[in-house]
């Protein structure tokens, strides 16, 4: 396989199990594939690639701008390809390779740091490393491809920020620690009651972390963690603490099918609001109702 200025997801399109295609996810893509064959080429990616291994080892030879980046690819092993650099990717396994890969746009990438004051980071290519923190990034963010529209979104942006600080921290010509050094500043007692406000208005309502921070007057990148800092959630959790507080009054004070609270406040469906109402207070709303 060969292409030109592409996304990982075009190079290996018959490869492909889930992909965050059509989810409306700005600036990055995730991607599962089970890859079979020796190898493929790309002239030039347009995103940064982190590449996970979710199977069997196998060995990896490549050719990045002409230099080598071999190593061994045991399972969680990763590889970190940087946009732009023609590179040619060989493997050794008798079976098909699987895979989760998470791509995330150069601009994206040049966006959240010119929002610290930096200009032009730099990622290298680097194979066969491990990282915690990024595997259970990309694991969370594979996760959320089979969740619903109305909750994945909040999710998939504050996981993007953690997946971005991570990048640039660890593995950019930056110094290290400088992104994660944001969010030491706090929300004021208005302005988060402004959110709040905001966020019990719209629970049946797709709520994106750019419409939050936009009542706070910050930039998403900012937002997301000044927030954590403040709150002591990420504002997934906290919208969705809001979600499940909402339903249980619901459900105790009227007589509304549990299908049509589940759509007022913002679930997917009913099993959806039982799956999460369970394993939040211990026992459905069905039970709740009846109790």
């Amino acid at each position: 396989m060969n292409s030109s200025a592409a996304s990982i997801a075009s190079v290996l399109d018959d490869s492909v199990v889930a992909s965050s295609r059509g989810c409306g996810w700005e600036g990055f893509e995730v991607m599962t594939a089970r890859i079979a064959g020796d190898g493929f080429e790309v002239d030039g990616l347009r995103s940064h690639t982190l590449a996970i291994n979710v199977g069997r080892p196998f060995t990896l030879e490549a050719r990045v701008d002409g230099r080598r980046r071999d190593g061994a690819m045991p399972e969680r092993a990763m590889k970190l390809v940087a946009a732009g650099p023609r590179s040619v990717w060989h493997w050794r396994s008798a079976l098909p390779i699987d895979m989760l890969h998470v791509s995330v746009d150069d601009t994206a990438l040049r966006a959240f740091a010119a929002e610290l004051e930096i200009a032009h980071p730099e990622l290298g290519t680097r194979v066969g490393f491990e990282d915690p923190v990024l595997r259970q990034t990309a694991v969370a963010l594979a996760g959320e491809l089979g969740a619903d529209r109305v909750a994945r979104s909040l999710v998939a942006d504050g996981l993007r920020i953690e997946l971005i600080v991570r990048l640039l921290d660890g593995y950019s010509s930056l110094p290290p620690g400088v992104a994660g050094r944001l969010g030491r500043a706090r929300l004021g007692s208005r302005t988060l009651g402004l959110l709040d406000d905001y966020v019990r208005a719209h629970l049946d309502a797709q709520i994106r972390i750019s419409d939050l921070a936009a009542l706070a007057g910050m930039s998403r990148f900012h937002f997301a963690r000044v927030f954590r800092a403040s709150v002591g959630r990420t504002p997934h959790r906290y919208v969705l603490e809001r979600r499940l507080d909402r339903a249980r009054e619901l459900v105790r004070s009227s007589g509304a099918p549990l299908r049509d609270i589940a759509a007022m406040t913002g679930f997917a469906d009913q099993s959806h609001l039982t799956r999460t109402f369970k394993r939040t207070f211990g026992t459905t709303p069905a039970a709740l109702r009846a109790g």
